[in-house]
């Protein structure tokens, strides 16, 4: 459906059931034009919709929904949520599908906080049906992060709907748990640090997924080194260490801009961190 008009807009109805047929696939472009009005410039486009009565392409998995936290059911500081997806497959495919399903959640800086994977097999022609991802993810920071969900469907016709995203914002804490008893995560990972920007003293949660050497350094703004924090073996799990705005003899920094850098078995990653005095 579309509305077009000068003034008085008026509703179209576009039908394409007399030019497509069974398997058909189609493209829609749009072309955007100024239409010079003093008041409003431009064209709108809102509400496109394509009603679900023909039948998609053949072997097409496709992503239809990803959890998000609600205004019912916030998500906190440090609690562990599962995440999980909705997948489909168009029923006119001829067989049951195997396909691999990634998840990846990314904080504001665009950091890899979380990623998992999982296979699905013999998923039927015309099935939906709810994928969950292991282990669980837990925020260690407050603010918005990026949940990406990929499907890789070997030979899929449509890339197009494999990948979608969503914001999850995190709030601050409501109880948070300690880092001992959170699942062991996928991938070596800096979680977090918090509270950032920080006066006294910050946490820095760092996660691995297999025995390693872990190394965290603070540099300042101009790339110095500042102080070792965690130079060490480290078992499976989650660990959090404590920065409290020193340098390596003890003497406190001054306020600004701090970067946290983690290193381990050929991973490395880094966050900003800010101190305030």
């Amino acid at each position: 459906p579309a509305f077009v008009g000068e003034s008085d807009w008026e509703q179209v109805i576009v039908d394409l059931s007399d030019i497509l047929t069974q398997g058909d696939s189609f493209r829609l472009i749009l072309h955007f034009h100024s239409d010079a009005s003093e008041e409003a410039l431009g064209w709108y486009v809102d509400n496109i919709e394509l009603l679900d009565n023909y039948q998609r392409m053949p072997n097409d998995v496709s992503v239809t929904y990803l959890w998000a936290p609600t205004a019912a059911q916030p998500l906190y500081r440090g609690q562990l949520v599962n995440l999980w997806t909705v997948v489909r497959l168009t029923s006119n495919t001829p067989r049951s599908r195997t396909f691999r399903v990634l998840a990846k959640v990314y904080d504001n800086e665009g950091v890899l906080v979380y990623s998992a994977s999982a296979l699905v097999r013999n998923f039927n022609p015309g099935e939906v049906d709810t994928v969950y991802f292991s282990p669980g993810w837990i925020p260690f920071e407050v603010g918005t992060y990026r949940f990406i969900v990929t499907v890789y469907n070997l030979g899929d016709p449509n890339m197009l709907n494999n990948t979608m995203a969503t914001n999850i914002v995190v709030q601050s804490d409501k109880g948070t748990q300690g880092a001992e008893h959170l699942p062991v995560p996928n991938i070596f990972v800096l979680a977090g640090l918090y509270p950032n920007p920080f006066s006294s003293s910050t946490a820095i949660t760092f996660g691995v997924p297999r025995s390693a050497h872990v190394k965290v350094v603070v540099y300042d703004a101009q790339g110095r080194f500042v102080r070792t924090i965690a130079d060490g073996e480290f078992q499976p799990g989650y660990h959090t260490v404590t920065w409290n705005g020193t340098d390596g003899s003890g003497r406190r920094l001054g306020s600004g801009i701090y970067f946290v850098r983690m290193q381990a078995d050929g991973f490395s990653a880094t966050k900003r961190i800010v101190l305030m005095k």
